[in-house]
């Protein structure tokens, strides 16, 4: 080792460490233990790493403050989704340390009146998960310019984003079940419309009609509720397409209660792979969307943006995958 250069990787490798750690040992920012500081200085001594009384800290190395902002129905909600994300979320910073995150929820009042429920120190940069009104989003942007929308999009807006292909999803899924030889298939969605199930919604349609199947199920197409489930049960379709799997598992409950056996009688197919697709007997057949995967591409989009603020707006569209479960059946065979 005498030979070689003598670097802050050099010293995080003899400890088993990251580069921020030692960068943040010897400079003496907090972050890490005593015992770490202790080692990183008698290591670089013991090496001949040049210490003095002010080491410059490479910009990389300084810790970041990240907010986190999700509305507070969203990280209530009753789907897991948001929640979910927002674990995956902690996972990555847990491994990138130089980040510092906090979480705020945002309510209805605070948006009508476009105030935050934080203070004004300093942040680097900001992800928003879930889908917020317009006109808060630039509120946010304007204050952290570094702002990465996560599962949602606004289009009139310059500004990072990572999303599902809702559509493309959506027609595929619809696209397999007719390949399948359902013919009459109904979307079914909650009261909570979000631009996810009205994209989810365009592209059941779009496979109808390319199946010419549209004309003769545009009327009963779509459904909604909140508590209670109105369906006639005397004119079921082949499959019920369901924008997430919350209401796929509201749905299949109400019909096995009916006796309608599910997939016997008809398919029942959800989006998302959350609990709610597990939770009954059948399991439901559904869209898988990827979280970690999800996580993974925000935080690169934020890194980018760090070391190219200028960088032209990014969105990265993650497409999500069949997840073939009992809930559905094969009417071709």
């Amino acid at each position: 080792m005498k030979n070689e250069k003598i670097t802050l990787q050099t010293l995080a490798n003899e400890l088993g460490v990251s580069k921020v750690a030692i960068s943040k040992a010897l400079n003496g920012k907090s972050g890490v233990s005593d015992t770490l500081r202790q080692n990183a200085t008698q290591l670089a001594q013991k090496l001949g790493y040049p210490l003095s009384v002010n080491i410059p800290v490479p910009e990389e190395f300084e810790t970041k403050k990240i907010m986190i902002v999700m509305h507070e129905h969203s990280f209530r909600n009753e789907s897991f989704t948001y929640p979910n994300l927002y674990g995956e979320m902690t996972k990555k910073f847990n491994i990138a340390d130089q980040y510092h995150h906090e979480l705020y929820l945002i309510n209805s009042d605070q948006i009508h009146s476009g105030t935050f429920p934080f203070n004004s120190q300093h942040w680097d940069g900001c992800f928003i998960i879930g889908e917020l009104p317009v006109p808060y989003v630039q509120l946010i942007q304007k204050t952290i310019p570094s702002t990465v929308l996560i599962d949602f999009s606004v289009p009139s807006l310059s500004i990072d984003s990572v999303e599902t292909e809702n559509y493309r999803a959506s027609y595929q899924l619809t696209s397999w079940l007719i390949e399948q030889n359902h013919r009459k298939l109904i979307f079914v969605t909650d009261t909570n419309e979000t631009r996810s199930s009205k994209d989810r919604y365009f592209g059941f349609l779009s496979s109808l009609d390319q199946a010419d199947l549209l004309p003769s199920s545009i009327d009963s197409v779509k459904l909604n509720w909140e508590q209670d489930v109105t369906i006639d049960l005397n004119h079921l379709p082949d499959a019920f397409v369901c924008s997430n799997d919350r209401t796929a598992m509201i749905l299949t409950n109400h019909l096995l209660k009916h006796n309608i056996a599910v997939p016997d009688h008809v398919t029942v197919v959800g989006f998302d792979d959350t609990a709610y697709s597990t939770m009954l007997d059948p399991a439901i057949t559904t869209m898988q969307v990827d979280l970690s995967e999800m996580a993974k591409e925000a935080m690169k989009l934020l890194e980018d943006r760090f070391k190219q603020p200028d960088l032209s707006p990014q969105t990265r569209l993650l497409f999500p995958h069949l997840l073939e479960r009992q809930s559905h059946a094969d009417r071709s065979r």
